[in-house]
C-alpha cells in the first residue's frame, strides 16, 4: 500500500508539471518565463500556445520571436493541443489570471503573443473549434489590456540593448559577420531617416493577409543612412522620389536576354557603398479600451550594410549577387528571457541562429505534424536555410538599391517583370523622410481595416 501510495503521488506530481507538449516539464526542461515556478498559470499559458514537441522527443519554441504555426498547421485545432489549450484560458478567465502579476512589461508580452495565434486562426477554415478557441483567445486578451498611457510607458528595449552595449555600435568592414546594433536608430534628428511613401505602408509585402503571413500584428519601420549622413540621405530620397522613368528596361544583351530579359535602369538613383538599411518590427497591443496601440516593444531589427559599391545593371549583376558579397547581414530579436529576466538586455542577436522559418513567407506545411523522415532529420534537415543571416539573403541578394524590395519591380532578390517578359512602366513611388509616429498611425489605420482583426475585434466584444 505505501509502494502504491508513493507511486500515485509520483503521478500527480508529473501530472502537474506537465504543460502543452503532454511531457512532464523537468523532462523536457521547459524554461520558465513569467514565474519562476513551472506550474504558475501564465507559464503554463505560455506553454500550451507556444510550446511544440518535436517528433524528436525534445521541446520547441519556449523563447521565440513567433508560435510555431504555419497555414496548414492542425495544432491546437485538435486533440490534446485543442483541450489544453482550451482549459488553461478557461482557468485563466475563470480565476481572473491577470490579477496573478500585475508587472505591465509581462501583460504586454503575454498578450502580445495570445494575438498572434488569434491572428493565426483567422485564415484557418471556420470550424467549431476554431470559434472556441477564439472566444477563449479573446477573454484572456481582454483581461490582459493595458491603458493606451501604460502602454506608451512600457520600456524601449532598443534603448535597453543600446545601452548594454549588446553588441559593437560600429559596423567592421574587416569582420563582416561581427555582431552589430547601431545607435540613434529611433533619434528624429541623428542619421537614420524614417521612410514613407505615397502609396502606402513601406513593407507591404510583410503585411499581405494571406498565405504570406499569419503574424501581422506589428508596425513595420524601414529606416535608411547614407555614409555622408542625414542630409545626404534626405537628398537621395529626393531624387529617388523625382525619378520619372522606369525602374526596368531591357536588357541590351542577346545572349543574356532569354534568361535576363530585363535589367535596371542605369540612371535610376543609387546608393553607395557603406549605405545601411534597418527593417525594424515593433509590437501592437490591444489597450483597455479595445482599440490598436502601437508599443514601443521592439521585436526585432532586420540590418543590412553595403559592402561594395553598386555595379552598372548587365547580366553579371546576378553572378555578383550569388557570391554574397554585397551585404552585410544582421539580425536582432527580443527574448522574453532577457527581456523579463533580472538582468534586462533588450535584443539578442541572433543572426547566426539556426531556427524554424515561420511567419513571412514561409512554407505553409507543419514539420511537426509530418512523420519523420531518414532523409530530413528533424529539426535541421527540414529547415531551407543554414542560419537566419543566410534567410535575408535569399529576399535581398541583388547589389544596392536593387535589393530594396519596397520598390515595385525589385523584389525578393529578382526583378519582377510581365507575363510577355517586357519591361513594365512602373511609377515612382513618393518616397519620403517620415516621422515614427506618422508611419506608426499609418501602420494602426491598416490594420483596424483588415479581416484578421475584425474576427479578433468581433470576439472580444462578445
Amino acid at each position: 500500500m505505501l509502494l502504491f501510495t508513493v507511486r500515485c503521488v509520483k503521478l500527480v506530481l508529473a501530472v502537474n508539471l506537465i504543460g502543452c507538449t503532454g511531457v512532464a516539464q523537468d523532462a523536457v526542461k521547459t524554461q520558465p518565463i513569467y514565474d519562476a515556478n513551472p506550474s504558475h498559470l501564465w507559464n503554463r499559458v505560455h506553454a500550451a500556445l507556444l510550446c511544440r514537441v518535436g517528433p524528436d522527443g525534445k521541446t520547441y519554441g519556449d523563447d521565440r520571436l513567433e508560435p510555431l504555426l504555419w497555414m496548414h498547421s492542425e495544432h491546437l485545432l485538435r486533440g490534446k493541443s485543442f483541450e489544453n489549450a482550451i482549459t488553461v484560458l478557461d482557468e485563466f478567465d475563470r480565476e481572473s489570471g491577470e490579477s496573478l502579476i500585475g508587472a505591465p512589461l509581462k501583460r504586454a508580452i503575454l498578450q502580445r503573443d495570445l494575438w498572434l495565434v488569434a491572428n493565426w486562426l483567422t485564415q484557418k477554415p471556420d470550424t467549431e473549434e476554431k470559434q472556441r478557441l477564439q472566444k477563449a483567445l479573446a477573454k484572456v486578451i481582454r483581461r490582459l489590456a493595458l491603458s493606451s498611457e501604460q502602454i506608451k510607458k512600457l520600456p524601449d528595449n532598443y534603448a535597453m540593448a543600446v545601452a548594454a552595449k549588446a553588441a559593437s555600435n560600429r559596423f567592421d568592414a574587416a569582420q563582416p559577420e561581427r555582431s552589430y546594433l547601431p545607435t540613434q536608430l529611433f533619434d528624429a534628428e541623428g542619421p537614420w531617416v524614417c521612410i514613407s511613401r505615397g502609396d502606402g505602408l513601406i513593407a507591404p509585402q510583410h503585411l499581405r493577409e494571406d498565405s504570406s503571413s499569419p503574424f501581422t500584428n506589428s508596425v513595420f519601420l524601414v529606416l535608411l543612412k547614407l555614409p555622408p549622413g542625414r542630409a545626404a540621405t534626405l537628398e537621395f530620397l529626393q531624387r529617388l522620389a523625382a525619378f520619372q522613368q522606369p525602374y526596368l528596361v531591357a536588357n541590351p544583351d542577346e545572349k543574356s536576354r532569354r534568361s535576363i530579359p530585363v535589367l535596371p535602369n542605369a540612371t535610376l538613383p543609387n546608393w553607395p557603398k557603406g549605405t545601411e538599411v534597418a527593417l525594424v518590427r515593433r509590437a501592437m497591443l490591444i489597450d483597455s479600451e479595445e482599440k490598436i496601440v502601437a508599443s514601443p516593444i521592439t521585436e526585432s531589427i532586420q540590418l543590412r550594410v553595403m559592402r561594395t559599391d553598386t555595379p552598372i545593371p548587365s547580366s553579371a549583376m546576378f553572378e555578383i549577387a550569388k557570391a554574397r558579397g554585397n551585404w552585410a547581414f544582421f539580425e536582432f530579436q527580443f527574448r522574453r528571457t532577457d527581456l523579463l529576466g533580472p538582468s534586462p538586455s533588450g535584443l539578442r542577436d541572433v543572426s547566426a541562429d539556426r531556427d524554424f522559418k515561420t511567419g513571412f513567407m514561409s512554407h505553409p506545411s507543419d514539420g511537426f505534424d509530418e512523420p519523420p523522415q531518414p532523409s530530413k532529420p528533424f529539426p535541421l534537415g527540414s529547415q531551407p536555410f543554414e542560419n537566419i543571416r543566410a534567410s535575408c539573403i535569399g529576399c535581398h541578394q541583388l547589389p544596392g538599391l536593387y535589393s530594396f524590395n519596397s520598390l515595385a519591380g525589385f523584389q525578393f532578390g529578382r526583378l519582377q517583370i510581365s507575363r510577355d517578359k517586357t519591361a513594365r512602366e512602373i511609377g515612382p513611388f513618393q518616397f519620403k523622410a517620415a516621422s515614427i509616429p506618422e508611419v506608426e498611425a499609418a501602420a494602426v489605420r491598416w490594420k483596424e481595416t483588415q479581416a484578421s482583426w475584425k474576427q479578433v475585434d468581433a470576439s472580444v466584444n462578445q
